[in-house]
């Protein structure tokens, strides 16, 4: 960390402008490629659709998993996601903890807390 910070951003812009410099004609090659397999793919996935329309309410009502002819068709039951504004709630599980400290012991052990580590996103931006 010896270097000041602008010169190692600079470093970091030469080192992404060589790479995108050197990999340009393979990029423009990929997007020529990705383009004409999207073309061939497109008649087919559309047939998918189609057919995927059929399959959707008939797995719907079996409600199970089904595998047939190398095709699997999963189903999931639907459920009730419950989530809680966490300001709200810590400023009623602090109130509960004066008044009703058992109620609030159950509601903290009921908490469930996870550490989102710090991280650095770097992009070119032009």
């Amino acid at each position: 960390m010896d270097e000041p910070f602008d010169d190692l951003l600079k470093l970091w812009r030469t080192a992404h402008d060589d790479m995108i410099a050197e990999t340009a004609e393979l990029r423009h090659q990929l997007e020529t490629l990705q383009g004409q397999l999207s073309e061939m793919e497109a008649p087919y996935r559309n047939e998918l659709k189609v057919i995927e329309e059929e399959i959707k309410p008939r797995a719907m009502t079996w409600g199970q998993r089904r595998i047939a002819h190398g095709v699997e068709v999963s189903y999931r039951k639907g459920y009730d996601r419950v989530s809680y504004d966490s300001k709200r709630t810590d400023m009623v599980l602090g109130f509960l903890r004066d008044v009703l400290p058992d109620t609030a012991a159950s509601l903290e052990a009921a908490r469930k807390v996870s550490f989102v580590s710090p991280s650095v996103s770097i992009k070119a931006v032009e």
